[in-house]
C-alpha cells in the first residue's frame, strides 16, 4: 500500500514558542490535521518572546496556506536571504530555526510504502534467480514507488504490469497488479499486489479494486 502523498497538503499554522532561554519549540500544523513538534537548541542565547514572536512572523507569512513543496522553497529563501533581515549575531540562530522547521516539512512529503506478506515470494517454483531482485525492489522501495507512478498514469481502474514489462526493474519474472484510492482532498495514491507470473489475476484484480473503493470510502469519511 502506497501512504497518502501529502506534498499537496497545505500548512495551516506555524507556532514558535520559548521554552527556555536557548530553546523554541516549533510547532507545525499540516491541513490534515498532522501536528508536529519539535525543539531547536540554541546553545549560548538569550531567547525572548519578542525575539521569537518576531520570528514567527517572518516564517509563518510566506508559509502558511502554501503546499509542503512551496513552503520548503519559501523558507529556503529565507535562509539564502538571511544576512539581509536579520542581526548578524542572530543570523546563526535564525537558520536553527529555520532548519528544524524544513526538517518537520520535508519529513511529511516524503512517500511510503507499506508492504505485507514479502515471505510468500520465497515459495519454491515461482521465482528462478530473481528473488534477490524482488527482495531488493521490496527492501529500497524506490522500485515499488516507480511501479505505482506508471500505473496511476494509465487511468483509475485496475492496471497490471506483468513479465517483460518489469524486465527494467529486473523483476521480469513478476506481476504487479494495481490501482489508485485516494482521500477527500488528497493527491492519489495506491495499492495493490507483486507476486509471480503464475498468481490468480482474476482473485488479485478482484481483491485490488474491494480494498481500494474500501478505503476511498474510509479516508472520504474523515
Amino acid at each position: 500500500v502506497q501512504y497518502p502523498s501529502l506534498r499537496r497538503t497545505q500548512v495551516r499554522h506555524i507556532d514558535l514558542v520559548a521554552v527556555g532561554e536557548n530553546r523554541v519549540l516549533c510547532v507545525l500544523i499540516l491541513g490534515t490535521g498532522v501536528v508536529e513538534q519539535q525543539v531547536a537548541w540554541l546553545p549560548a542565547a538569550q531567547v525572548t518572546e519578542a525575539w521569537v514572536s518576531g520570528l514567527h512572523e517572518r516564517i509563518a507569512g510566506p508559509v502558511v496556506g502554501c503546499e509542503l513543496d512551496a513552503a520548503v522553497a519559501a523558507l529556503r529563501q529565507l535562509a539564502e536571504t538571511v544576512e539581509q533581515w536579520a542581526q548578524p549575531a542572530e543570523i546563526e540562530l535564525v537558520l536553527q530555526v529555520l532548519g528544524v522547521v524544513v526538517a518537520q516539512l520535508q519529513a511529511n512529503r516524503s512517500e511510503k510504502v507499506a508492504i505485507a506478506g514479502a515471505a510468500n515470494l520465497s515459495r519454491p517454483g515461482d521465482f528462478v534467480g530473481t528473488l534477490p531482485a524482488m527482495l531488493e525492489a521490496i527492501e529500497e522501495q524506490v522500485t515499488l514507488l516507480k511501479l505505482f507512478g506508471e500505473l496511476a498514469s494509465e487511468g483509475p481502474d485496475v492496471h497490471a504490469s506483468i513479465g517483460r514489462e518489469n524486465e527494467h526493474y529486473g523483476l521480469q519474472e513478476a506481476s504487479f497488479i494495481a490501482t489508485r484510492y485516494s482521500g477527500e482532498g488528497e493527491g492519489s495514491s495506491g495499492i495493490g499486489v507483486l507476486g509471480p507470473l503464475r498468481m490468480d489475476y482474476a482473485s488479485n484484480i478482484a481483491a485490488v479494486r474491494a480494498v481500494a473503493r474500501y478505503l476511498d470510502d474510509v479516508l472520504g469519511e474523515t
